[in-house]
């Protein structure tokens, strides 16, 4: 076994250990998106699968929505599969444990491959993995699973191993985060602009359209349901520039607490206020240890690794947003509308940084880097805990509030009202310090309900992927309410039986409610949004009343005699007096599908934000189907692209074992020369 072979295994296995409390006690990652956002989507995802279901609709947000076309599940990511493992806490947190180790395994080779010492590649390799570049993104998990792929796709790319190259840049268009691809074509722009002269073109292409094809079962689809959600027409000002970067912060590259500790209530960060809202920063932290921004600097003055410099600089005018000139001006010719969070490209500044860093070192006297080695190592340890903190296993377990609403009303909708923004700090009290997460978990905020089996409707688009008629329902809802609307039509139109209001504590209301698929007894016309929400607020109707978006009739007395529901089907046999009217709380998309007897029958918009059917006099039997059209055509593609990648890697792997010795003799000549 090579030499750097066995050093990078010995690096995994010392990363691994850093978290042996989540390894081998059970313990969990919990802080911020991981706990209200990746692990209920990874549990929702899980349930699905290994129910015998294709993951296509998620029925627990929003009064359902698309699921693997939505990127931010990653449903086609193979790390996301490891929460199919047994013990689905084990699986997803070993996914986020084994990302940290790529990261250290990657860039340490990558390192190495650019003819750096030993030393020299595990500064690199540890102010990378264990630094704010890749730590504060175990609570954001699609940079995470993007970042760690940079170092390999270089080191491929170095090398010339074009199959795999097109692997590791696939796992990062699967992982289907835009500022991250965007920042990928970069820093492969700035890395292979210095060997043009070296690079072979032609398989260069095709090793990145193989890679496109493999990501084109989640990336063709994610591109579809964007015109059918909240980012259909572009982000607003407000969003695209929110969690711009403040000016000062590379201040922080030599402080790691220039601006505050990052704790769990946010009470001892001093930097909030340059956030326009004040909060805490996107990225925890860009600390990386004392010696990466000082090597840096020496770097520079030896004119190092040149590449790395307008990686660097225009990293920064990126990640400061609406504080700087280049994030306006693209916003205002129309470039920048789909993206938000400009903070998010500071890593691409980091990832240059921590190279060039290297690249100094390695000119230092050996016995002084290795010095400067444990050093780096030290400073860094005394940070882990802090930028990826785990709680007990005991967080994880469904709180009693859960259970009780779990059994008391089996499978109607949560609302939570209580997290609306609308009623500030006096609408979810939630403990300081260390029990700030404990009282999140009591308080059942969007979307954890998820996790402990339990379905919501009218959550707050925050990660803007509802859609549309779900948004315009929830700001009908809003303004209707502002009106003093009662709140009762909305309960019973999203088959919502539970009610959490604001208050201190919040209260759990229990209200009858409808079910999910309901006849109605009252038809009424509405044109515009408007309109709905004017008669819904100042007229009387029936807890059955449906608006419609067709001519009105009277519907005949009709019921659901027996039926069953499955993530993203429903039938059911119904018998009907005359013509009827059935209306599923179910958020209207495409590619809904409805039959009456085998035979296609048009679904109607009902309430604006859900769907109907028009039913004949009888007994039938009637099925809702969701299948998105895509999948089939670009799941083939994708397969068809990884054999074709497989087999490329396979026959050239065969081909060096027939002439051995050729790598030993000419192995400089298999990569590019190194021009840093």
């Amino acid at each position: 076994m090579p030499r750097d072979a066995k050093i990078a295994a010995l690096l995994a296995l010392t990363v691994a250990l850093l978290f042996s409390d989540v390894l081998l006690r059970g313990n969990g990652f919990y802080v911020r998106d991981v706990y209200r956002d990746y692990l209920p989507s990874h549990f929702v995802l899980r349930g699905i699968v290994l129910g015998g279901d294709f993951p296509s609709w998620n029925r627990f947000y929003s009064g359902g929505q698309p699921l693997a076309a939505n990127p931010g599940f990653q449903t086609f990511y193979p790390g996301t599969w490891l929460a199919f493992l047994p013990s689905f806490l084990f699986g997803f947190n070993f996914e986020i444990v084994i990302h940290v180790v790529l990261a250290a395994v990657g860039m340490f080779l990558l390192l190495r491959s650019m003819e750096l010492r030993i030393d020299a590649a595990l500064f690199g390799a540890i102010a990378f993995s264990l630094g704010g570049a890749v730590l504060s993104l175990t609570n954001l998990l699609p940079f995470l699973t993007s970042i760690v792929w940079w170092p390999w796709m270089l080191l491929f790319l170095r090398r010339r191993k074009w199959a795999l190259f097109a692997l590791s840049l696939a796992m990062l268009l699967l992982a289907a985060e835009q500022s991250m691809i965007v920042q990928t074509a970069l820093l492969l722009i700035a890395f292979g602009v210095r060997r043009l002269a070296a690079l072979d073109w032609t398989k260069a292409t095709a090793a990145v359209l193989l890679a496109l094809g493999i990501a084109s079962v989640q990336l063709v689809p994610a591109l579809d349901l964007r015109r059918d959600s909240g980012r259909a027409h572009g982000l607003a000002w407000e969003d695209a520039m929110a969690w711009s970067m403040p000016l000062i912060r590379p201040v922080e590259l030599f402080n790691p607490y220039a601006f505050g500790r990052i704790t769990d209530d946010g009470a001892e960060y001093r930097g909030g206020w340059r956030y326009n809202p004040p909060r805490l920063p996107l990225i925890f932290s860009i600390y990386c240890g004392l010696l990466v921004p000082v090597l840096a600097i020496a770097a520079i003055a030896l004119r190092l690794a040149k590449w790395t410099w307008p990686l660097i600089a225009l990293s920064y005018l990126l990640a400061i947003g609406a504080n700087g000139p280049l994030i306006p001006l693209l916003y205002r010719i129309g470039i920048y509308r789909g993206i938000r969070y400009p903070e998010k490209f500071v890593l691409l500044g980091l990832f240059a940084l921590i190279v060039l860093a290297a690249t100094a070192l390695n000119r230092l006297d050996q016995r002084l880097a290795l010095f400067l080695v444990l050093l780096t190592i030290g400073d860094l340890l005394l940070h882990v805990n802090e930028l990826a903190p785990t709680k007990p296993r005991r967080f994880f377990t469904p709180p009693p509030v859960a259970l009780a609403l779990a059994d008391a009303r089996g499978p109607a909708r949560i609302f939570h009202q209580a997290e609306w923004p609308v009623w500030g700090t006096h609408g979810i009290p939630i403990a300081p310090g260390e029990r700030t997460y404990w009282s999140e978990r009591t308080a059942l905020l969007p979307f954890t309900p998820a996790l402990y089996g339990l379905q919501t409707i009218y959550e707050i688009d925050i990660n803007l992927t509802t859609l549309r008629p779900a948004s315009d329902f929830l700001q009908s809802m809003w303004e209707a309410l502002a009106r003093r609307a009662p709140i009762r039509p909305f309960m019973l139109m999203g088959n919502a039986g539970d009610l959490i209001v604001p208050g201190k504590p919040i209260r759990i209301v229990h209200g009858a409610t409808l079910p999910r698929y309901w006849f109605a007894d009252q038809l009424a016309a509405y044109r515009t949004r408007e309109q709905f929400v004017s008669d819904l607020t100042e007229k009387r109707w029936s807890d059955r009343v449906a608006f419609v978006d067709f001519a009105p009739f009277v519907p005949s007395p009709a019921v659901i005699l027996d039926g069953r529901e499955s993530s993203h089907s429903a039938e059911f046999r119904v018998r009907a007096a005359g013509k009827a009217f059935l209306v599923a709380s179910v958020t209207p998309h495409r590619y809904w599908r409805a039959t009456i007897d085998g035979v296609s029958s048009p679904l109607h918009t009902a309430n604006l934000g859900f769907q109907g059917l028009i039913v004949p006099p009888g007994e039938h039997t009637l099925r809702f189907d969701y299948a998105n059209p895509l999948f089939p055509i670009f799941g083939a593609i994708s397969i068809l692209c990884l054999i074709i990648v497989i087999i490329y890697h396979v026959s050239l792997s065969g081909a060096g074992r027939l002439t051995p010795g050729r790598e030993g003799e000419h192995g400089r000549d298999q990569a590019f020369p190194d021009l840093s």
